[in-house]
């Protein structure tokens, strides 16, 4: 049973970064016409919000345009052995390409990725904020790893990026563009690189 989508807007990045604010609140933080035409209806015209871990819900429905919000921490979550000795051992295009809510991409119409960045600092500040006034008591190590290393230039959270920048690269004819999302007023690049990321 296949996804039946036209156009699929892919809003991604790690945990902690923005998504949901930017998607509920696109409008308050970015000028619809900054952006390139395809993009321009997130902001002016959001089509329906649908979760990645959600997507298997709707295999052969009549979807039309969506946009999916992708966290890229995700397929990490059950990973058992992952530490920041090894982390490139996991953290690869692949685990994006095993991930099942993903496979909508490869039946939709049209697609257009646009994935949200943040320095590593930030990203740690915000996610722990968040751990703390929800009151978890379980952290889970995968996060930590990507966010606490501060020994090799936000090397962990770097290869996140690259991962998902790979994975990316392998569907043609997409664009892939990003939003810098450390000021109240996002930044748009058109091109993304996994250059953009920096430890603070």
């Amino acid at each position: 049973m296949a996804y039946k989508i036209d156009r699929l807007y892919v809003v991604a990045g790690p945990r902690s970064c923005g998504k949901s604010t930017f998607l509920e609140n696109s409008a308050a933080r970015i000028d619809a016409k900054s952006l390139p035409v395809p993009l321009q209806r997130i902001v002016a015209d959001p089509p329906k919000l649908i979760e990645a871990y959600q997507m298997e819900s709707h295999k052969g429905r009549q979807l039309g345009d969506i946009r999916l919000h992708v966290d890229l921490i995700t397929p990490l979550d059950f990973v058992k052995g992952f530490s920041i000795e090894n982390y490139d051992k996991f953290i690869t295009n692949k685990m994006y390409t095993n991930w099942k809510a993903l496979e909508c991409i490869h039946y939709a119409k049209e697609v257009h990725f646009l994935t949200l960045f943040l320095s590593r600092q930030e990203l740690f500040r915000r996610w722990l904020t968040r751990v703390i006034k929800s009151g978890e008591h379980h952290v889970r190590k995968n996060v930590v790893t990507i966010y606490g290393d501060s020994t090799d230039d936000a090397a962990p959270l770097r290869t996140l990026y690259q991962a998902w920048s790979d994975f990316v690269e392998t569907f043609q004819h997409h664009g892939h563009s990003s939003l810098d999302v450390r000021e109240s007023s996002y930044r748009y690049h058109p091109v993304f690189s996994p250059d953009l990321i920096t430890d603070k």
